[in-house]
């Protein structure tokens, strides 16, 4: 999965959102999910990984194409 996230954040590095946006990449295996509490309810309920939530919100889960990131990104800022 961290290759997933390191390609997504070359993606938005690049693009014309960089300066606007924020990431971070849990390792739900290795860090765990205290303090992710929407997350850990996607997981008790069979969501798959990797899970998205973009401010703080579920938005994606399983994989999805960085364009779709973007499109969604860009709605929210």
């Amino acid at each position: 999965m961290g290759e997933m996230y390191d390609e997504f954040v070359r993606f938005i590095k690049d693009s014309d959102i960089n300066e606007k946006v924020e990431t971070e990449f849990v390792d739900v295996i290795e860090d765990g999910l205290e303090g992710y509490v929407e997350a850990l309810k996607l997981l008790e309920k069979g969501y798959g990984l990797p899970l998205t939530l973009i401010n703080g919100k579920p938005r994606f889960y399983g994989g999805i194409s960085n364009e779709m990131f973007y499109d969604v990104i860009k709605k929210h800022i």
